[in-house]
């Protein structure tokens, strides 16, 4: 029994032990096959490794063959602390990298490579990357952006810009600090190449400056700009050249929509081809943005005569639809590659006849040497590029030049004095001057005036007024005295000779009901235009009309007499005003006499009688009745 036991044990063991020796046997494939496994992975990733660098270096990795210059440039300066930041935007073909070099005109007859960087891509956007510091001022500077993918580079996109202000010394590292809400990052580092590496390709060739260089202002005063641009010629077909020439005319604009520059961009289209009015936009980055939006367009007609005349017509004509200003310069600036299709020649000469407007014509391509002189005046004024399109964009120094020659020549034409004064009583101590507005290229107005004492002179309130004010000059807080008003127009260069008037507010509150007795008979559209808009609206401008106030009253006459604004019903100046807006006359023969006798009995029928009244006949010519009796009655 005891041996049948052991025997039981002893099996018992033995089956364990082979079970144990079975899963150790199992742990030790399934460890091989995973080692195996993982080491399957690694050699396949090495292959690829390999095989993708094999490939890269047999050139069967598709590399794009042409890649789309950066676009949407947009520069900051900083003159206080003589640095620069510029962003741009990517092509839809991404490159690897971007080649950023900055140069100004340091020798005579090339340019001078200051900095270089390479920003990598997906940077373009992060303005701190793209910071030159330590520039000079008032130095001319360009800055050139190409896009790289290996041995593949694109168009290169050029700006330049002055950095304004006084010539001091480097600015220090601490002038990198920004603001917090900029991501702080170290600076990309700036490096001057080595003497070995500049070749011909850092350097390009360019007209060899004049002693007194011209150095552009940025024109900060108003002024409208309109841009006409071929954008089907075939020398410049993706408007690169273009775009560049006009971003840094824009540059120099002090783009804002009230009182500084408009800017307006027509191209020459067989259709009505304005691209956006003076009214769209209303600062230099939407412009920016808009003139790069602005695309080419092959195989059209220009019809250059057509859009100047659209231009002239439509466009530059001072009213609401368009946004073009009443007594601000305009500029006309024609970049033209190809011919017109049309005449030219008398579109053109109706645009330079208008008044106060330049035109500055750049011409390249095929454009015709006659076409450009006409719409430019001259052929001495004509800017000709003789190379293509190539450098286009370096002609905007010229151009600008070119623009504010002329621009100070129109700013020297001497000025008119204001004219047409109209004074209105609002209040027995408030004065509304009113004057003609000019058509000179007026800016604002200085005003100033005075009371006229025995024996001394009063205080004297100045005030300046824009243009466009003139018909609500208001003159408060006045005593019961006579005023010297003196109103000089000035111009950017001119101011007009002084205006003085003179009034008296002494009869200012004076209460008296006035009847205007007024023939119109044989008269004309435009005489009796002339006595309502005229002499009424003058004539009741010089009361503080009202109930406790002045009261005026107007009969018409010819054949029979009209009542139209009783004494009794218009009682505030403004609808008195309207009354006479809404006049209308009848001709006939001069019956004063029966007109003395309806004023009589009809005009003064609701008259104060603590007040005093006045009649006051205005007529041309002698009556056909008798006036003498009832003239008698009214006297007495």
């Amino acid at each position: 029994m005891m041996s049948a036991r052991i025997l039981v044990c002893l099996m018992c063991v033995v089956i364990v032990l082979q079970l144990a020796l079975a899963n150790s046997a199992r742990e030790e494939e399934s460890l091989s096959d995973v080692t195996e496994n993982n080491g399957r992975a690694s050699r396949f990733r090495e292959f690829k490794i390999a095989l993708k660098a094999e490939r890269r270096k047999s050139k069967l990795v598709p590399k794009p063959d042409f890649l789309s210059p950066p676009r949407d440039l947009w520069l900051r300066k900083n003159a206080e602390k003589q640095r620069i930041s510029i962003t741009w935007k990517a092509a839809k073909i991404s490159p690897e990298y971007f080649d950023v070099r900055l140069s100004t005109n340091g020798q005579p007859t090339r340019k001078r490579l200051v900095m270089a960087s390479t920003v990598a891509a997906g940077d373009e956007n992060n303005a701190y990357k793209q910071r030159f510091k330590s520039l000079q001022t008032n130095t001319p500077y360009t800055i050139k952006i190409t896009s790289k993918y290996g041995n593949v580079s694109s168009t290169s996109v050029k700006i330049s810009f002055f950095l304004e202000g006084r010539t001091s010394s480097s600015s220090q590292d601490s002038d990198f600090d920004t603001d917090d809400d900029v991501h702080q990052e170290d600076p990309p580092k700036q490096f001057f190449p080595p003497k070995e590496d500049l070749t011909e390709e850092f350097f390009e060739t360019v007209p060899k400056p004049e002693r007194s260089a011209y150095v552009p202002d940025i024109i900060d005063h108003p002024l409208d700009v309109l841009f006409m641009v071929d954008r089907s010629s075939s020398f410049d077909p993706e408007l690169l050249e273009t775009k560049c020439l006009l971003r840094n005319l824009t540059a120099h604009f002090h783009v804002a929509y009230y009182r500084k520059v408009r800017i307006a961009l027509m191209n020459f289209d067989e259709n009505q081809g304005l691209e956006f009015s003076f009214r769209r936009y209303s600062d230099a980055y939407t412009y920016d943005r808009a003139i790069e939006m602005f695309s080419s367009r092959s195989g059209v007609d220009n019809r250059v005569g057509h859009a100047l005349t659209y231009a002239s017509q439509t466009v530059l004509q001072p009213n609401g639809a368009y946004g073009s200003r009443r007594n601000v310069a305009k500029v006309v600036f024609v970049i033209l590659g190809s011919d017109s299709q049309d005449y030219v020649e008398q579109a053109a000469r109706e645009l330079r006849g208008r008044p106060y407007l330049v035109t500055v014509v750049v011409g390249y391509g095929d454009a015709k040497e006659a076409s450009l002189a006409a719409i430019a005046g001259s052929a001495d004024d004509v800017i000709r590029h003789t190379d293509g399109a190539n450098n286009l964009c370096d002609l905007w120094l010229h151009a600008h030049e070119l623009m504010w020659k002329k621009l100070r020549a129109l700013y020297s034409i001497p000025l008119k004095p204001p004219r047409g004064f109209r004074l209105g009583m609002s209040h027995s101590t408030v004065v509304d001057m009113k004057w003609s507005r000019p058509d000179d290229l007026v800016n604002y107005y200085s005003i100033q005036y005075r009371p006229l004492r025995m024996g001394e002179d009063g205080q004297i309130v100045k005030m300046k007024a824009n243009v466009g004010q003139e018909h609500r000059i208001r003159l408060m807080n006045l005593d019961s005295t006579e005023y010297e008003f003196e109103v000089v127009a000035h111009g950017i260069d001119q101011t007009s000779p002084p205006v003085t008037v003179t009034f008296d507010m002494a009869c200012a509150a004076t209460k008296v009901d006035a009847l205007i007795l007024l023939d119109t008979s044989n008269l004309k559209d435009a005489e009796f235009e002339w006595l309502a808009r005229g002499f009424l609206k003058s004539f009741v401008d010089g009361f503080v009309i009202g109930w406790d106030a002045a009261r005026i009253g107007i009969i018409l006459y010819a054949n029979e007499a009209t009542y139209v604004a009783p004494l009794s019903t218009f009682t505030v100046k403004q609808e008195l005003m309207w009354r006479i807006d809404q006049l209308r006359f009848d001709g006939g023969s001069r019956n004063t006499g029966s007109a003395l006798s309806f004023a009589y009995f009809y005009g003064f029928e609701y008259v104060r009688r603590d007040v005093p009244k006045i009649l006051i006949v205005v007529t041309n010519g002698e009556s056909n009745d008798d006036v003498t009796r009832t003239a008698k009655k009214i006297k007495s």
